[in-house]
């Protein structure tokens, strides 16, 4: 039997990424598992229903659509970038509903060098209306 461990870190925590209506926020596991890139790119990929992010450094932060990365990091060591639009079409295109935050588990492809969020499996329970 083969394995293929992620290994945790005693500081940062899991990497998780939250999609709320005014944006994307990165915990501070997520954004040591990108490597504190200075810049990423998003991207959606509708067939899976995954957020895709991709750590850019040097001359590939000039990217036409490269979003600042680490000079955006808070005092409380997380990121957030404001990006409605983008969550409107994730929401949109995934019939996730965000006006409340929901919170995924971030897991990094190596073959592609880039953090993948499925965004059909949350960590949050999901509310269901119990009259039904």
């Amino acid at each position: 039997m083969s394995h293929k461990f992620w290994w945790t870190a005693p500081v940062g925590g899991l990497p998780i990424v939250s999609i709320a209506a005014f944006g994307i926020t990165f915990s501070s596991g997520a954004i040591e598992m990108l490597g504190r890139p200075a810049a990423i790119l998003m991207g959606f990929d509708e067939e899976n229903k995954a957020l895709g992010i991709k750590p850019l450094h040097g001359r590939e932060t000039e990217h036409p659509k490269a979003f600042a990365f680490m000079e955006r990091l808070r005092r409380q060591n997380y990121i957030r970038i404001g990006c409605r639009d983008f969550v409107k079409v994730l929401s949109n295109r995934t019939g996730r509903d965000f006006s409340s935050t929901t919170r995924f588990a971030a897991r990094w492809e190596s073959t592609e060098n880039l953090m993948i969020v499925d965004l059909t499996d949350p960590l949050d329970p999901v509310e269901t209306d119990r009259d039904t």
